[in-house]
C-alpha cells in the first residue's frame, strides 16, 4: 500500500503509516513498527494525513533548542479526541520525539490538564512563550465562562440575601 504520516486517534502523534485496504469507512491504515491499524477517512478528517516523512522525520526548524520542561505558547487546533479547546494558551513541553520535531505540550483548559501532540514549525498551533497567550493564559472562553460563573456566583449571593 501507499506509504504516508498519520495522527493516531490513541495518542495524537503522527506515525509512519501504510494505508491497507479502502472500504466504506476510508482507508484502513496500518502503523508502521506495530499491528496497530485504524479506519480514517481523508474527506471528514483530512488533518489526520501528511506526506510520508512529512512530519515524522522531519526535525524542527523552529525552536530546535527547546527541551522538556520549557515553556510555549499552544493552540491545539487538531485535536484528534473533538475537544474544542481552540485558542492560545501557555504550555509545557512534557515529551520531545526523537525521530522529528513532534513535540507532547500539557496545557490547562479550565481546571482540567490535556497533553496535545505537534509539530514545532506548526505556526497555527506552536508561538513563542507568552507570545499569542495573554498575560493570563486564558482563552476569551475561559475569560466568558469565569465571568458567568462570577455572575451566576453573585446571583446566588443576593438571592441568600432575601431569604
Amino acid at each position: 500500500g501507499d506509504k504516508l504520516d498519520h495522527k493516531d486517534s490513541v495518542s495524537g502523534k503522527f506515525k509512519s503509516a501504510v494505508v491497507r485496504e479502502v472500504g466504506k469507512l476510508g482507508f484502513k491504515i496500518r502503523y508502521t513498527g506495530g499491528f496497530t491499524t485504524s479506519w480514517s477517512n481523508y474527506n471528514t478528517e483530512p488533518q489526520r494525513f501528511a506526506d510520508s516523512g512529512s512530519i515524522t522525520t522531519r526535525p524542527a526548524h523552529r525552536f530546535a533548542e527547546l527541551k522538556v520542561g520549557d515553556e510555549i505558547d499552544i493552540n491545539p487546533i487538531y485535536s484528534i479526541s473533538g475537544r474544542k479547546h481552540r485558542g492560545w494558551k501557555k504550555g509545557e513541553i512534557k515529551e520531545l520525539d526523537k525521530e522529528s520535531g513532534q513535540v507532547k505540550v500539557e496545557y490547562k483548559y479550565g481546571a482540567t490538564k490535556y497533553t496535545h501532540w505537534t509539530h514545532l514549525d506548526n505556526k497555527e498551533e506552536i508561538a513563542e512563550f507568552e507570545s499569542m497567550s495573554s498575560k493570563s493564559g486564558m482563552t476569551m472562553c475561559d475569560l466568558l465562562q469565569d465571568d458567568i460563573k462570577d455572575k451566576e456566583d453573585r446571583r446566588i449571593d443576593i438571592g441568600d440575601q432575601w431569604e
